[in-house]
């Protein structure tokens, strides 16, 4: 069997409407030489139906997770199945914005073979398809993410994992303990072991960004522990040392304090499990010598 030069992994969930919309965007692109992986957490048959639908159109590997394995792990699941020589990470609810958007995806980091990692802006929609902004990276941003990766702390100016293509080789994957800033956790690892990076300002994506209960990223907006947990379980991540990173801390800082979080166990109770750094104890003394 011939190895592709692209795999592009579709981790599926409940989504058969969405996926049908992603597989056609992959039917027109004018590159042929890839192969598609689903992997599907969903309860049902559905989303195995729609993979039947286009199994004859194009090479198209399914795969049930039982039990199911949640978000990211989904994720990580499609990748371990992929054998290009590229990664295409492309969410079910999103779709490729033009039919030489996977050639693109490819000739950039073909020109750059000495970056393992590419991206592109992308274009998001909401849930009924009006277009509700263009995702385009802060340039001025991304020259310090050259120089050092966890200046993307804590702003994500890479955007979604479907906006992005890897080498194989790269062996990172999606941190399974989280799930509202996975991706912005996954592009510094990434970017910590190669800086060198590749971006096109053509939205070569899609992005369904609409406020539909379905999507992990909705249900973690409205839920303020679970922000409070991943931000402070990323910033302990990237911040190991006795002195933090100024500007790391001082989002933390309002972070605890815009949710109201006054004691240890109020951090507890949201989900860290891990021994408190000395600067989110000072806060929260602070905090109560203030009351």
């Amino acid at each position: 069997m011939k190895t592709p030069i692209v795999s592009i992994c579709i981790p599926s969930y409940n989504n058969p409407r969405g996926l049908r919309r992603a597989l056609k965007s992959i039917s027109v692109q004018s590159m042929g030489d890839y192969e598609v992986i689903v992997t599907d957490d969903s309860s049902d048959n559905m989303v195995e139906e729609i993979v039947a639908e286009f199994s004859s159109v194009f090479s198209i590997i399914y795969f049930r997770n039982n039990p199911r394995k949640g978000t990211p792990e989904n994720w990580n699941e499609a990748i371990r199945h992929a054998h290009g020589s590229y990664i295409k990470v492309l969410h079910h609810d999103d779709w490729f914005s033009f039919p030489e958007s996977l050639e693109e995806f490819v000739s950039m980091m073909d020109r750059h073979p000495d970056a393992d990692f590419g991206f592109s802006a992308s274009r998001a929609f909401g849930d009924n398809l009006n277009l509700k902004f263009i995702h385009y990276p802060n340039l001025h941003l991304l020259s310090r993410i050259r120089k050092n990766p966890k200046a993307l702390f804590p702003n994500n100016t890479i955007g979604a994992p479907s906006a992005t293509i890897f080498r194989s080789g790269v062996t990172q994957r999606f941190d399974s303990q989280i799930k509202w800033v996975v991706d912005l956790d996954f592009y510094i690892r990434v970017l910590e072991r190669n800086p060198e990076f590749v971006y096109t300002k053509k939205p070569l994506i899609s992005i369904n960004s609409g406020d539909s209960d379905s999507q992990v990223t909705a249900s973690c907006i409205r839920d303020n522990d679970v922000q409070i947990f991943e931000w402070l379980y990323l910033y302990q991540k990237l911040n190991p040392g006795l002195f933090p990173v100024y500007k790391h801390a001082a989002f933390i800082w309002h972070l605890l304090l815009s949710n109201g979080v006054k004691s240890k166990e109020h951090l507890i109770r949201a989900g860290l499990k891990k021994p408190l750094r000395w600067e989110i104890i000072l806060y929260i003394l602070m905090i109560r010598m203030l009351k």
